[in-house]
């Protein structure tokens, strides 16, 4: 079971640049988040970025490709090499990275209280500082403008899923990127 951790003020988390969570984590990607990468590596396939794991059919990140159900994730090395863009443990593409790291490990709460998520809270005791966060309403922004990015994204896998189901000549990643593409747009810096 996870334990949730509420925060009044100050907010105690800090990086340390350890690059743990770029180790240990599996980073969910929407289409923003693929726009971002197609835009930070515009002659690349943005399959040398993008995993394709198998996930359960009901989970709201489910895609059907290739007639099974996946979820986009960014392609990680493994737990001693961490994510495809760390590099001497800092983000290489850091302008660009995924939204889920951008916000790693808070989370809001029902009443809109940040908090670190609990899927991220064994991790987040072992590896982060704990360190005054002054400024809240950033990491706050950039977490509701995620669960927004998220929301729309879910609603476009239903559509893909419903238009794709009984195509199996369709159900390949660049039929899928090319029916995300009209609905992605330029995403501020958010954090």
């Amino acid at each position: 079971m996870f334990k949730t951790v509420f925060f009044g003020k100050p907010l105690l988390f800090g990086c340390n640049l350890c690059g743990e969570c770029c180790r240990q984590m599996q980073v969910p990607l929407s289409h923003f988040d693929l726009a971002r990468l197609a835009e930070a590596f515009p002659e690349q396939p943005l399959l040398n970025w993008v995993r394709l794991a198998p996930i359960e059919a009901e989970d709201p990140d489910a895609v059907r490709l290739e007639q099974s159900w996946r979820q986009l994730c960014l392609r990680n090395r493994g737990p001693e090499e961490g994510c495809v863009f760390l590099k001497d443990n800092s983000c290489s593409v850091y302008p660009h990275r995924p939204s889920a790291c951008r916000t790693w490990p808070l989370d809001l709460n029902a009443k809109g209280q940040l908090e670190v998520s609990p899927a991220h809270h064994l991790l987040y005791t072992t590896a982060c500082d704990k360190t005054p966060f002054k400024e809240t309403r950033p990491i706050k922004r950039a977490l509701g403008e995620n669960a927004e990015e998220f929301k729309a994204y879910r609603r476009l896998l239903k559509q893909w899923n419903a238009l794709s189901n009984d195509k199996p000549e369709k159900q390949h990643f660049e039929a899928f990127w090319a029916f995300l593409k009209p609905f992605t747009r330029p995403q501020p810096e958010l954090l």
